[in-house]
């Protein structure tokens, strides 16, 4: 419904974009309440739908786009209920099923009859088989071929086994997606209550509970649809609110004119205040549905059997061996350390088909998990990735408003608004690639076996690996045991192995994975694989609770002594205070408002993006003076070597200078590494250390405080025309890439990609001029031209010239920046006869540095783009239509008469048509499997071809009367509702070296024809691989959805 609207942007229902804005700038209120989840209340539970596009009050912010506000309906008089179906099972192939219900009514009333106290509560089922459905199919192997392979994965050529996915090119063309299911269920509630004439309160909430199973990706999609993972998401949203009117009311019924006189005469009225307070939670899963939280199930194949056997090697240092010293030819030997032997291998049942692979050291070998080297993953595949997450948001606000009449004079009245409010989130995460736990638990059973020990003697074993040397007897010592102080997992299981023997060798690979847990390790050993990350919770994903601090991480230990890793859930704090004043002089009517936004990330951030640990300044450098005057004396430096006094270059902020105070680039100032003057010189304690200074590497984030002017005003040209303008300052919380914690600062490593809690606001400045004029009794029409301006909007930036390790990371900053100019037209048609018509038409450029986050990944390795570009949801041209044709009924039917039946009383057809013009993309120059690089043009410099829809309903409504004169009526109406009524395939993306949807060019390109030589060279089949490219190449998100056709019914009574 929203899309409709002149100014937004959006594709088959979407993220909305509102006039030039990122989708994250589209912000949602219900009921006066902002939320982090749009989708809380079913669509029938609306009762209205405000579209905000500019000319957004104080008493909104938080926003850089626009907002959507919905009110859900409220209690009735008298009781009601209803419900609705709604199904596509016998019109389409996509399985969409909603069944909805609905109960409301008075449960306390005065003698007058006027309720007291209000209910209405509401229910939905919602099941949809395929609910995002291409509009050219989908390539899928059947159940019975997939059955097939996992009974057989491998075959023979020659004498070298293959996957034997690499023989099938029987790909089944289907209209929907098997097995990607989603179910929604959503409960919502409200109460009213009537305290007095002049004080109400409302309790509302609402419950959601979804399952969506989805593919991970392309090549996941074609063997391994039947092992889709699903997403969970479940929570529940409350608010209590209580409206107090002090005083008597201009708009009080009850009034006698006399009281109405005496009030006008009043400087102070209508004064009322709202207390409002919420609660949101949001808790999200994700997890392979075969093992889902039995992690030590992902990666188990079956059990490898190993052993470990004494062997004698050569002495490298006699004097140091202070054991048996047995020398063949010239060369000393002793037993000082075991070989592992790997024998039977014992295919498991919990994933057979990975089992029944051929092994190397009891894991698949990695050549057989694709076709064609990653073409189609195998069948079998676990998805490697658990994840949960949870989000409490907890929010207040008070809002007051009054009228000020000067004089007691009307013309003169100012409509006083005032608000604060405050919000606190709460957001914690857990994620574990678990397939990585058996290399964990591999690398960990044993790592403390260092050596042997020579003092203890067990036995004595014959030569194996001398030459000539086989008759040679050798002591066998008992090994050796070194252990870090973090390590337990090499104790814990040998605990769960009947107490084994530390200086024994244990075989993880032969464990049930029932009886392994995670708490088996130590949070370092699985921070070391990097195959857990996680805030509010602990290494093994238990909830923590109480006040965790930042240092924790790097101070805390449990209860047997070790590091514990402990990082407290991200707690942001907003706040926000308005004020706005409404008036009129003469005839321009005025809204001026100011409102201040506070925001805290309640966080540590970095001190120096170019380094974790402190670096002298030049005054701490040169403490009597020193260093040429130019240079600052808070800037960094860098010296030519450890310990070294020479200055090589300085640091201000992003400014590298010469040593004499030249500016210049740091490519000009190290040859290799650079060495900066650290604080702490030789006593550098660094980050994954114990004793690591936090303070002196992190700080507090500085909380945000911006000031946001609002300004609107209107006035009439004539009495059937008038103009408006506006001014807003808007700005907006970071909404994503803003959490790092300290994990991520302990494992970072060279390249590595990070968020960045220091990000700030983002900020926008809108202006709007625009035109209203009547054209007649039924119609009108709005014209209207903006402006707006994007700043501090996040983007990636490369850090380089950052000490070793590191070298160069990436994160996110506030880079990037934007213009939209933009012209909208509307016209609406009341009523009148059968049609009822609205059409918009949006001329609009939107041009910034970066589309998204992400967008200019790969592109800034030499620094922030500055260039304006076609932004990637820029739609030039978009034109919307709604238009209802209607009968009514009685003496107001004017459609055709069957045998005196009014066959089409209180039917009607509705049509929402959209035509938009083609988003840019980027043209690339070389052709690549399924894409290309380099660039034919300039970045966005190409266009995608225009695309339109039609979306159709045909409904009739009519009334049963039930239990005979004064019974109830039922109030029936049955639809027929279609979206893409002419199954349109719009394209809505390419192949960026062809400018195709169907074909990227890379089979007939000399890499191609390559491949195919390759492939050939192999004993492979080239009309196989042909086939499976070519069940790759058909992309259904290159086109726009299907069809479908649903038929409905709703009952009230």
């Amino acid at each position: 419904m929203a899309a409709t609207t002149a100014g937004i942007a959006s594709q088959d229902g979407g993220d909305i974009s509102i006039r030039g804005a990122r989708q994250s700038g589209t912000v949602y209120y219900i009921d006066g309440v902002r939320v982090t989840n749009a989708a809380l209340i079913p669509q029938s539970e609306i009762s209205q739908l405000q579209v905000i596009t500019g000319g957004i009050e104080a008493k909104y912010g938080d926003v850089t786009g626009g907002l959507i506000s919905l009110t859900t309906k409220g209690p009735s008089q008298n009781y009601s209920a209803g419900f609705e179906v709604e199904t596509s099972e016998l019109t389409d192939a996509y399985g969409y099923n909603l069944l909805s219900a609905n109960l409301s009514g008075p449960l306390l009333k005065r003698e007058d009859g006027r309720s007291i106290i209000g209910f209405r509560f509401s229910g939905q089922f919602l099941q949809i088989a395929d609910n995002s459905p291409s509009a050219v199919g989908v390539y899928r192997a059947s159940e019975e071929d997939i059955a097939a392979l996992e009974a057989d994965p491998l075959y023979f050529i020659g004498t070298t086994q293959r996957p034997s996915v690499e023989e099938f090119k029987n790909g089944q063309l289907l209209d929907a997606r098997p097995n990607t299911q989603n179910t929604n269920i959503d409960l919502t509630g409200k109460i009213d209550a009537l305290i007095t004439d002049n004080i109400d309160v409302t309790f509302s909430g609402s419950f959601y509970d979804r399952s969506d199973f989805f593919s991970p990706d392309a090549e996941w999609s074609m063997f391994n649809w039947q092992n889709n993972p699903e997403f969970k998401r479940n929570g529940y949203r409350g608010s209590f609110r209580i409206r107090h009117k002090i005083g008597q009311q201009a708009n009080d019924p009850s009034l006698t004119e006399e009281e109405k006189a005496e009030l006008g005469k009043s400087t102070f009225r209508n004064l009322s205040y709202a207390i409002q307070v919420g609660i949101e939670n949001d808790k999200t899963g994700r997890e392979d549905i075969r093992f889902e939280d039995r992690f030590f199930e992902y990666g188990y194949y079956g059990n490898q059997v190993r052993s470990w056997q004494a062997v004698e090697s050569a002495i490298s240092d006699t004097a140091a061996w202070d054991g048996e010293q047995i020398q063949v030819f010239n060369q000393f030997f002793a037993h000082q350390g075991s070989r592992e032997l790997v024998e039977e291998f014992i295919p498991g049942t919990i994933n057979p088909v990975l089992s029944s692979f051929n092994t190397i050291n009891g894991l698949p070998e990695t050549e057989f998990r694709s076709s064609f080297s990653n073409l189609y993953s195998n069948v079998g595949r676990e998805y490697n990735s658990f994840r949960i997450s949870e989000q409490d948001v907890y929010n207040g606000n008070v809002t007051v408003s009054f009228d000020l009449t000067p004089g007691g004079s009307e013309k003169g009245r100012h409509n006083i608004q005032l608000g604060l409010a405050v919000e606190q989130r709460v957001n914690r995460a857990y994620s574990i690639a678990p397939v990585g736990l058996w290399t964990a638990a591999r690398i960990n059973a044993n790592n403390h076996i260092s050596g042997v020990n020579t003092d203890i003697v067990i036995g004595s074993f014959e030569s194996s690996e001398i030459p000539g040397g086989l008759d040679t007897t050798f002591l066998q010592y008992q090994n050796g045991i070194e252990v870090n102080d973090d390590s337990k997992f090499f104790q814990s299981v040998r605990t769960l192995l009947n107490n084994t023997a530390l200086e024994e060798y244990v075989n993880v690979d032969g464990i049930d994975p029932s009886l392994l847990s995670l708490g088996m390790f130590s949070a370092r050993e699985l921070n070391d694989e990097r195959i857990v990350g996680y805030y509010g919770y602990d290494y093994t994903g238990e909830k923590l609770t109480g006040d965790i601090t930042f240092e924790d991480f790097f101070t805390s230990r449990g209860a047997d002594g070790r590091r514990d890793f402990k990082i407290g859930a991200n707690k942001p704090i907003y706040g926000s205070a308005y004020i706005q004043d409404k008036f009129a002089y003469k005839d321009i009517i005025f809204k001026i408002g100011l409102r201040m936004d506070y925001f805290d990330a309640n966080t540590k951030v970095l001190r120096d993006n170019y380094s974790l640990y402190d670096i002298k300044t030049k005054d701490d450098f040169f403490p009597n003076g020193g260093g040429p005057s130019s240079v600052p004396g808070d800037a960094k430096v860098y010296v030519a070597g450890e310990g070294s006094d020479d200055v090589i270059a300085y640091r201000d902020g992003d400014t590298w200078l010469q040593p004499n105070g030249t500016a210049t680039s740091p490519a000009l100032l190290f040859e290799s590494a650079v060495t900066p003057a650290y604080v702490a010189g030789e006593n550098l304690v660094e980050i994954r250390e114990d004793g690591f200074d936090v303070d002196g590497s992190f700080e507090d984030y500085s909380p945000q405080i911006n000031w946001m002017p609002r300004l609107a005003f209107s006035f009439p040209i004539s009495d059937e025309a008038g103009f408006f303008a506006h001014y807003d300052v808007l700005y907006q919380r970071p909404t994503s890439n803003n959490i790092q914690t300290a994990l991520n600062y302990f494992n970072l490593g060279a390249g590595d990609l990070i968020n960045n809690p220091n990000l700030r606001p983002v900020r926008t400045v809108d202006y709007e001029v625009g035109y209203k004029q009547k054209l007649t009794n039924s119609s009108a029409m709005t014209l209207s031209a903006y402006y707006r301006e994007q700043r501090d909007m996040i983007q990636r930036r490369v850090f380089s010239n950052i000490p070793s390790p590191i070298f160069q990371y990436e994160t996110y900053d506030n880079l990037d920046f934007g213009t939209v100019k933009g012209f909208s037209f509307t016209y609406d048609r009341r009523r009148v006869g059968n049609i009822k018509l609205t059409a918009t038409y949006t001329l609009q450029f939107a041009d910034g540095s970066g589309s998204d986050a992400n967008s200019s990944g790969g592109l800034n390795t030499r620094g922030p783009i500055r260039n304006l570009i076609p932004l990637s949801y820029d739609e030039r041209h978009r034109i919307t239509s709604t238009i209802d044709y209607r009968y009514g009924s009685g003496k107001k039917y004017d459609g055709p008469r069957i045998g005196g039946v009014d066959i089409f009383a209180n039917t009607g057809l509705n049509f929402i048509v959209n035509a938009v013009s083609g988003r840019p993309y980027t043209k690339r120059r070389t052709v690549q499997q399924f894409g290309g690089v380099g660039f034919e043009g300039a970045i966005n410099g190409a266009r995608l071809p225009w695309n339109a829809t039609i979306d159709a309903r045909l409904d009739k409504s009519f009334n049963l009367n039930t239990g005979g004169e004064g019974g109830r009526p039922l109030y029936f109406n049955v639809y027929l509702r279609v979206q893409n009524l002419l199954d349109t395939k719009n394209v809505y993306g390419v192949y960026s070296a062809t400018g195709s949807e169907e074909d990227d060019g890379y089979l007939i390109s000399s890499f191609g024809q390559d491949r195919l030589s390759q492939v050939s060279a192999n004993g492979q089949s080239e009309e196989v691989f042909l086939a499976q490219y070519n069940y790759r190449l058909l992309q259904p998100g290159f086109y726009s959805l299907a069809r479908r056709i649903y038929l409905g019914a709703t009952v009230n009574f």
